[in-house]
């Protein structure tokens, strides 16, 4: 029944999207001239940003850098009618390309190529094809990048994954395998990170280890997020949008010259919406907090004089999300407090959970763009804190909760980079480019405390799920007995302190061959400030000390070098690219830790290689990426959320895995002289992904759901993971898109729809926790009015209802799975002002 509601639903999509050209359309002369010779684009007729200065460089700390040349237009782009063009009384009005072409310049290597002339993996959207796809949050990437995996789990952490590389480990003082950069910053925890979006210029995903430029903890790839800056005229933006459960969002942004040689802007957004998950008629709670994001972002440009610039920025975000879960495959323990099954997306829970979290990011850029080469500085600060409440049992009887009332992250970082320039130093006749930096990085984070208990233990057995007999005889006979309401307090920060510095250089001899270099020497020392447990008798107004250990210290090198060569052996249009490279993501201490000193996870590298090939064919209207790639991941990181392994949480490293595979992404103008509106996207990722060596495997056990591995209480024999398949790793993900924008009265009808496809994989190391294949389909339709720039969109969300989930967690009373959203669907109206 699903796959002929997929397949009825792309049939007519593609169907509405051929249907006729209306009438009055014109002559493929006329459509010759309105969108240039592929080979000699006018001037006039590039895009906007083609005439501006060219935009920001990023790094990994600071905001947008100073403007660079500006680039020669690109022989395949294809010229657009902008939204805010002005069309000459009387004159029909010119047809408009689809937003799904584009050119893209990206910052992938630091300064700004196209997208195509990039020896690396990279899928690049501008804020326009981000629109147009209907693309809102950072999660929702996975839907058009396959082989990404972005979850958010039932406790509200952010989980990461490219080409199956990622980690489940997401306490605060460790580090995510993908790194998110926002404007060049670097985001340091797992919380916040698929917030709703401002005003983004353009996303870039880089793919594979991009430890040389980009740095700290990309073993997987980075996710490049560019907002845009301030601009040199009076410009604005405004988005409502109302949608299914209550759905209602707003997203403003403005940009104002002060003066000649400064200028400001400011976008902000706001989100409200319910759960789609309901009570049980049942359930002690029947209301949930509604979820809620908002932020503001402020920009600030000066430029003191022709070559001298300073850019300030401040990003604020708030959020408060509901953490609804449902707990599956209970396990004897489970079922004590799960007397009743609930329907899919019901919770039947006696706590109200929820998740908060505040960000404050300030940073600042000076930069210094002169003849002989650029000079950039950086500096950023920010703190993070959030708050959790979660019923770790999922059911409706007393059991276990978490209390995280001071989860928190404060960091800083600076940097300082030397950038060559066409002509200048050490360049050899153009012949050589090159990029120099330090970094620095100092962080503090952890938990102030963690708080979880069991809620009248003597339903269940006084003190038995936490084994706190066992925990009393430890510390000595107490003599008091456990009462209702006992609370185990754990504390644990730890603070990192980072210093690198790296390098690339690329010499091109022939205009048809270049060679790239790079290396990164990094230098990380990470301890723990305070680490130890209690015993809270909350009745009694008691809290009795525990543990208090001994303070721990890692200091940690490493040097990860690159190596690429690209050629152009057929055409200008055509590359092909092979690199080799390693990444490295540090170690750090599980700070979760209940009778036992924080255990030390050792660090992760990563050794790749990857070959690349891009061009174009079909007279420059089709786009193609592909690319083939082979990881080695020593000393994976992973993660085990278990009440009885002598803390909430243990880590562990998988000696070695391998994943591999290819992935690809076209981009075709079918028809562009008699429909050049019509355009189709494909891309996908197969991936193999294997743990060669797992000796020491912990999870739970199938039968009776006990616990093995690390701290254990109860102890049991670890098990051999080895030949198991790697986490998060769908053998096969795919998109395919439609889209059709043709003139009609007044303005511009565009119409697009888009299939997205996961062949399943499995969520656990232990291989017993899958998520089924699934495919999704979104479709949009929008109409432009181009005499007051308004843009009225409807669309759907998973058309076909497609059953699937967010996430899935394996714990001591079962799995505890988060639903992905039913079918949804809404409306959204834009309006676009000033920019003359």
């Amino acid at each position: 029944m699903g796959q002929r509601h997929i397949l009825g639903t792309s049939l007519f999509l593609a169907g509405f999207c051929i249907v006729g050209v209306p009438a009055g359309a014109q002559t493929s002369d006329d459509l010759d001239a309105l969108l240039g010779d592929a080979g000699d684009a006018p001037p006039s007729a590039q895009p906007d940003d083609r005439t501006r200065p060219a935009a920001a460089d990023t790094s990994e700390s600071g905001t947008a850098a100073a403007p660079e040349a500006t680039p020669e237009p690109y022989a395949q782009v294809i010229a657009v009618q902008s939204d805010d063009a002005q069309t000459p009384a009387g004159d029909p009005a010119p047809r408009r390309a689809s937003r799904a072409i584009e050119e893209i310049v990206v910052t992938a290597q630091r300064r700004e190529e196209n997208l195509q002339d990039v020896p690396i993996s990279v899928a690049a959207f501008s804020g326009e094809k981000l629109d147009a796809l209907g693309i809102e949050t950072a999660q929702d990437l996975q839907l058009v990048v396959p082989g990404m995996n972005y979850s958010v789990g039932p406790i509200g952490y952010n989980l990461i994954y490219i080409r199956g590389i990622g980690t489940d480990v997401f306490i605060p003082s460790a580090d995510s395998s993908v790194a998110t950069y926002v404007d060049g910053v670097y985001f340091p925890y797992a919380h916040g990170l698929a917030s709703s979006f401002a005003e983004v210029e353009r996303i870039e995903v880089l793919k594979g280890p991009q430890g040389t430029l980009f740095g700290r903890n990309t073993t997987g790839g980075a996710i490049n997020i560019i907002t845009r800056s301030p601009a040199e005229t009076f410009e604005g933006k405004l988005k409502v949008e109302l949608g299914t459960y209550n759905k209602r969002s707003a997203r403003g942004y403005v940009s104002v010259p002060v003066t000649e040689d400064l200028a400001i802007s400011l976008a902000a957004f706001q989100l409200n919406a319910n759960s789609y998950y309901s009570a049980a008629p049942e359930s002690p709670v029947q209301v949930q907090p509604e979820l809620e994001d908002r932020g503001a972002h402020v920009r600030l440009r000066f430029d003191i004089t022709e070559t001298l610039a300073l850019d300030l920025a401040g990003l604020f975000t708030r959020a408060t999300h509901p953490l609804l879960n449902s707990i599956e495959d209970t396990k004897p323990a489970g079922a004590l407090f799960r007397p009743r099954d609930t329907r899919p997306y019901e919770y039947d829970s006696n706590v109200d959970g929820f998740l908060r979290t505040r960000d404050d990011l300030y940073s600042a850029q000076l930069s210094w763009a002169t003849d002989r080469l650029n000079a950039k500085l950086f500096a950023s600060t920010q703190a993070f804190d959030g708050q959790t409440l979660y019923d770790f049992d999922g059911g409706p009887v007393n059991g276990v909760y978490f209390d995280v009332p001071d989860e928190f992250v404060d960091a800083t970082s600076a940097e300082a980079q030397l950038q060559s320039t066409p002509g200048g130093l050490l360049t050899f006749d153009d012949t050589v480019e090159w990029t120099l930096g330090y970094y620095f990085f100092d962080s503090l984070g952890g938990y102030g405390s963690v708080n979880f208990g069991v809620l009248e233990p003597s339903q269940s057995g006084p003190g038995s799920l936490f084994g706190l007999d066992r925990l009393l005889q430890l510390i000595g006979d107490l003599d008091l007995p456990i009462p209702d309401n006992v609370e185990i307090q754990e504390r644990g920060t730890v603070e990192t302190r980072s210093h690198a510095l790296y390098g690339q250089t690329t010499w091109r001899p022939r205009d048809w061959i270049g060679l790239t270099l790079g290396g990164r020497f990094q230098r990380e020392t990470r301890g723990t400030v305070t680490s130890g447990s209690s015993l809270s008798l909350r009745p009694l107004e008691a809290t009795i000390p525990l543990f208090d250990f001994d303070l721990q210290s890692r200091t940690t090198t490493n040097f990860s070098p690159k190596v690429a060569l690209d050629i152009r052996p057929f055409a200008d249009e055509t590359m092909v690219y092979a690199s080799w490279q390693k990444g490295f993501k540090s170690g750090t201490f599980n700070v979760v830790s209940l009778n036992q000193p924080p255990a030390y996870v050792e660090p992760e590298e990563v050794t790749a290689i990857e070959l690349g090939l891009k061009g174009t064919l079909l007279d420059q209207s089709l786009t193609y990426n592909v690319a083939v790639f082979r990881n080695q991941i020593k000393n994976l990181q992973t993660l085990n959320i278990s009440l009885t392994s002598g803390g909430t949480s243990q880590l562990s490293n998988a000696a070695q895995a391998t994943i591999q595979g290819f992935d690809f992404d076209v981009t075709w103008q079918v028809f562009p002289q008699a429909l050049p509106g019509f355009v189709l996207t494909a891309a996908g990722a197969y991936l193999d992904g294997e743990y060669d060596d797992f000796p020491n495997g912990a999870g739970f056990d199938e039968t009776t759901g006990l616990y093995f591995g690390p701290g254990q209480l109860v102890p049991s024999p670890r098990r051999d993971f080895s030949g198991n398949e790697t986490s998060r790793t769908p053998e096969f993900s795919g998109t395919f898109g439609i889209n059709q924008t043709f003139e009609v009265p007044g303005g511009d009808l565009e119409l697009g729809g888009n299939l997205s496809y996961n062949s399943g994989f499995f969520y656990d190391t232990q291989n017993t926790v899958s998520q089924p294949s699934y495919t999704l389909v979104n479709a949009r339709i929008s109409y432009y009015y181009r005499a007051q720039r308004l843009r009225l969109t409807v669309f759907g969300a998973n058309l076909t209802d497609e059953f699937y989930y967010g996430d899935k967690v394996i714990a001591d009373f079962g799995v505890n799975a988060y639903l992905a959203a039913p079918r949804t669907y809404g409306a959204s109206l834009n309006w676009e002002f000033g920019g003359g």
